[in-house]
């Protein structure tokens, strides 16, 4: 009953903080269509989907990343003419080209506007990370002169992801996913965060998408493994999941409800999988699926939407209470690959007494603010507190999976 009041009391918080603007069952998801040239949009509830940007004039030529930028318009990365285009936020109407191959892009996957305003691109074919003026698209050269990231640990970029001003980056060629301190030197703040080879297939791995779990652990997708990889916020390797579905998985984020949503390039389709469960299911079925993006109408949210993991919280309520004791005691002296949700708190892979230490010393039964946040990219509409729309989610996903386990 005090979950469920808790619940109630963030989500209703959340509502009187926008103003009674956000509405999280209108999230909408954007689908990018690199070989058709088109930009889908799909509703979360009745996962129909359709075109937002497509035909000819739109100027799409092998859409990959997608983001909404601080005028609340989308940005669109072309991988076959290496341009980043503009297009209104609300009608998708096109709007030019926002940076040019001239400035450097050589097909361009993911890009991300960070949290210094400025538009932060994987440059693929160059083996680069580009940075560029958000409001003018300028390019804004590192310290080397020219590209923001380049050598070093750096080999093709494919997909980003920011957490504060930690810039996470899945590199294709070398089998890592790198991180980047934007505030510091690039060839002194580029460090290995995880690395693919426990996960390794014969096809070898070959990260396509990245995305943060609920709690904390990073997932990414082998796009030539045909598997998926699951790190823990230290980067240490926990487990891989194969099936059928993954077939060369290009993207992947999770949706409110805690399911992880695979954009399959081999099977042109999205998959929902569970990663507590294992259950698969069929999502949507669009033609030559590659890059997701979760958004909010509307309010033109461009932020990462996170779940910061509470230390000790194995039933990831944001509350560290008796029931994750019961969980961790249920597992004591056990192996497992499962981490928090078997008690395992520091991820070593056995339930012992250094998890009950985690346990106790974060015991609160007591909802936790602090455990839910947005890293937040600019906006045209500034949420009255940062960690709203991450609390409504976060709300949103504890509610439907307890009326689906009563």
């Amino acid at each position: 009953m005090m979950r469920r009041a808790a619940a109630i009391l963030l989500a209703a918080l959340v509502w009187l903080s926008t103003g009674g603007a956000f509405d999280a069952a209108a999230l909408e998801l954007l689908l990018s269509s690199r070989d058709s040239n088109e930009i889908y949009k799909f509703d979360l509830a009745t996962r129909v989907g359709t075109p937002f940007i497509s035909g000819g004039a739109s100027g799409l030529s092998g859409p990959v990343g997608m983001r909404y930028g601080p005028d609340g318009n989308l940005y669109v990365s072309n991988f076959y003419t290496s341009e980043i285009r503009k297009y209104n936020g609300t009608t998708g109407a096109p709007l030019g080209v926002f940076v040019s191959s001239k400035a450097g892009l050589s097909a361009p996957t993911d890009l991300r506007f960070g949290p210094d305003g400025n538009l932060y691109v994987a440059n693929f074919g160059d083996s680069t990370i580009l940075r560029f003026d958000g409001q003018t698209g300028a390019p804004l050269p590192g310290d080397n002169g020219k590209a923001f990231a380049s050598g070093g640990n750096l080999a093709q970029g494919t997909s980003l992801k920011f957490n504060g001003n930690d810039l996470y980056v899945a590199d294709f060629g070398s089998d890592r996913v790198l991180k980047y301190n934007i505030t510091q030197s690039p060839s002194v703040a580029s460090t290995v965060f995880a690395n693919m080879t426990p996960f390794l297939t014969d096809d070898g791995f070959s990260p396509g998408g990245i995305a943060f779990g609920p709690n904390g652990d990073l997932y990414v997708s082998g796009l030539l493994g045909q598997n998926i990889g699951v790190f823990s916020s230290t980067g240490a390797p926990i487990r891989q999941f194969n099936a059928p579905s993954f077939s060369f998985p290009s993207d992947l984020l999770f949706t409110p409800d805690g399911q992880l949503l695979i954009a399959s390039t081999g099977l042109n389709g999205i998959f929902s999988f569970d990663p507590l469960t294992g259950n698969i299911n069929s999502y949507a079925t669009p033609e030559n699926p590659f890059g997701l993006y979760l958004t909010h109408p509307g309010i033109a949210i461009a932020g990462e939407m996170l779940f910061v993991a509470v230390p000790g919280d194995a039933t990831e309520d944001a509350i560290v209470d008796g029931a994750d004791y019961t969980i961790w005691a249920d597992h004591y002296l056990q192996t497992t690959n499962r981490g928090v949700a078997r008690g395992d708190f520091n991820h070593d892979g056995l339930v012992d007494g250094a998890d009950y230490t985690i346990w106790a010393d974060h015991y609160s039964p007591a909802p936790t603010l602090a455990a839910l946040a947005v890293v937040p990219e600019p906006s045209t509409l500034v949420l009255a507190g940062a960690g709203s729309l991450a609390a409504i989610l976060f709300t949103l996903r504890r509610t439907r999976r307890a009326s689906a386990n009563p």
